[in-house]
């Protein structure tokens, strides 16, 4: 196979990948329609852990230097929320439409 053939199957699996991605990571969607909003104030009885699971924000400890663990959780705590789908499409956005 010659490499210029084989560039361009890597380069058309990426791309596939890439749309594929974007389709199950819709960068379009408003990040206030889930179930948490840009801004998540803790309820009772929550932890970070439960948090992350529901917003979809597995670095929500990473966007809110504030808080570093379990015991800085309360009730009445603003957190800043950025849905993991949310946050990883706009990077294949920009990547692939700048």
């Amino acid at each position: 196979m010659a490499p210029v053939e084989k560039f361009c199957w890597y380069f058309a699996l990426i791309v596939g990948l890439a749309f594929m991605f974007c389709i199950v990571c819709d960068p379009t969607k408003d990040p206030n329609s889930g179930p948490c909003r840009e801004m998540y104030v803790v309820k009772g009885g929550e932890t970070l852990h439960s948090i992350a699971d529901k917003c979809e924000d597995p670095f929500i400890v990473e966007d809110n230097p504030h808080v570093r663990d379990d015991a800085d959780v309360y009730p009445g705590l603003v957190l800043k929320i950025t849905p993991y789908r949310v946050r990883w499409g706009g990077v294949i956005k920009s990547l692939l439409w700048n």
